[in-house]
């Protein structure tokens, strides 16, 4: 946060990205969350459907979304919260589809 405003997301995967060989291990003392962090992240209103957002990660190839409600941070919404959403409507069709036969 910067300013009352979201200007990135830091998570395990990107420390563990910026500690990895590739980034030369730096000294983990010296490492600061801007050298981590990833800027301008997928920001998106409480009141977005659920279908828009896990279409947009999955376009961009993002991992989570930033949740907000009037401009105030509310949630991260991630992969696995897409995937059970998913696991949800698809158990719910393939029971509806049992019932009906």
């Amino acid at each position: 946060m910067s300013g009352g405003e979201i200007v990135g997301v830091l998570t395990d995967r990107d420390i563990k990205l910026v500690l990895g060989p590739d980034f030369g291990s730096p000294d983990e003392g010296e490492l600061r969350v801007r050298d981590a962090y990833v800027e301008r992240p997928c920001v998106v209103p409480a009141s977005t459907p659920v279908a828009k957002v896990a279409r947009v990660m999955a376009q961009n190839r993002i991992g989570s979304a930033i949740v907000t409600k009037h401009g105030k941070l509310v949630g991260i919404f991630t992969v696995t919260d897409a995937c059970r959403a998913l696991a949800e409507i698809v158990g719910d069709h393939h029971e509806e589809a049992n019932s009906a036969a």
